[in-house]
């Protein structure tokens, strides 16, 4: 679907999916250590105002999906491109800032002031999304354990020496935003944050939106009634209400924190005196309901980026179909289908975009290959 956009320069073009949950969904935060067992883990919900009243709506978020894409396509880029895991391992620990671009977008860095509130040179900020780097999908465990929602940091001080020299390597291998981003497509997609050249921003020419149940109280956001909607999308099945939508279920979570085992193992509940184990009440969207969502793109020339979104949605995102936490478990298993256009509609001509992405990442790996080794060297 095509729109106007408020740059005449560009186009904006909608696409529309319909995503089937083929496991229960847990997609939320873990809890804190100091909050009750009752309290539990949450599913992540907006609150909506319907029909003169306030209904909670779990949701899978947009910048999880965004990250999942994010971590496809910077994979399959590297993979085409020919470096190594041994490569990406050494790239990890000398080049952090250049790994966070790929795959998380970027870090923030500023210089030492008297201000508390700046950034450390060189400070970090990790993603707490379930699909790492190398495309595995890790299990979140409460908060306060090693594993809570975040990656650990190596402490392993880089061969190239200190973070200035690792930055101005960068800045010698990878001066030109533009190339970097043409070479790079997560970043030329999604945007991100070059911090070797100056916290230099670049934005995205692909939005995500967040995952939205089909439930009686969403239809109004779609605009369409119930019996339009479940047309529209071909239900057969009666909407289910979002009041009823979320399910719980008791799990026990291992601890390895100390304070944490010790206080599990002074909890009178009897289901709790597992050594470094506590009980958690989880709650997750069943497995069958569907959920809408929408890709948008803007841009002067939206043909690439339309056919490495075609890519990534049906062919690497089934290959990895899962989203949300607790995925070891069974969680978090999906189907997704979406409804691009067949042309691309550019300069008055309909143009077929089919294996630009292909064929862009078939004439860039040389380059990046090259770079990488430059980096390296």
């Amino acid at each position: 679907m095509y729109l106007g956009s408020l740059n005449s320069e560009k186009k904006i073009v909608v696409v529309e999916g319909v995503a089937t949950a083929l496991a229960p969904i847990a997609h939320g935060e873990p809890p804190a250590l100091n909050e009750e067992r009752a309290n539990g883990r949450p599913v992540r919900v907006v609150t909506v105002y319907v029909e003169g009243k306030m209904v909670e709506v779990p949701l899978v978020s947009s910048n999880h999906l965004t990250h999942i894409f994010r971590v496809l396509l910077a994979r399959d880029a590297l993979r085409r491109a020919g470096i190594t895991d041994e490569e990406l391992e050494n790239i990890k620990v000398n080049y952090s800032q250049l790994y966070q671009t790929w795959f998380n977008g970027g870090v923030l860095e500023q210089k030492k002031s008297n201000n508390s509130s700046d950034w450390d040179n060189g400070q970090e900020q990790e993603n707490g999304d379930n699909l790492d780097a190398n495309g595995d999908v890790e299990e979140d465990e409460p908060a306060g354990t090693p594993a809570a929602g975040t990656k650990s940091k190596s402490k392993k001080k880089g061969k190239n020496g200190d973070k200035a020299a690792q930055k101005e390597k960068l800045r010698v291998v990878f001066p030109d935003v533009k190339e970097f981003a043409d070479l790079f497509l997560p970043v030329k997609l999604f945007g991100g944050t070059i911090a070797w050249l100056n916290n230099l921003t670049l934005e995205s020419t692909v939005g995500v939106g967040h995952l939205w149940p089909l439930t009686q109280e969403t239809s109004t956001l779609f605009g369409l009634s119930q019996a339009k909607l479940k047309e529209k999308y071909q239900l057969n099945e009666a909407l289910p209400s979002a009041v009823f939508l979320r399910q719980v279920e008791p799990m026990h979570f291992s601890r390895t924190d100390g304070t944490v085992e010790q206080a599990a193992k002074k909890d009178k509940d009897k289901d709790d005196k597992q050594d470094g184990r506590s009980l958690y009440n989880v709650s997750y969207v069943p497995a069958g309901i569907k959920f809408l969502h929408e890709i948008v793109i803007e841009a002067k020339d939206a043909a690439l980026a339309l056919s490495a979104m075609r890519y990534v949605t049906g062919k690497l995102l089934p290959e990895n179909p899962y989203v949300g936490g607790l995925v070891k478990r069974g969680f978090g298993k999906m189907e997704f289908k979406y409804r691009f256009p067949s042309t691309y509609a550019a300069n008055g001509e309909e143009k077929d975009y089919e294996g630009l992405y292909e064929s862009h990442l078939e004439n860039c790996k040389g380059k990046i290959k090259e770079k990488i080794i430059a980096l390296l060297s």
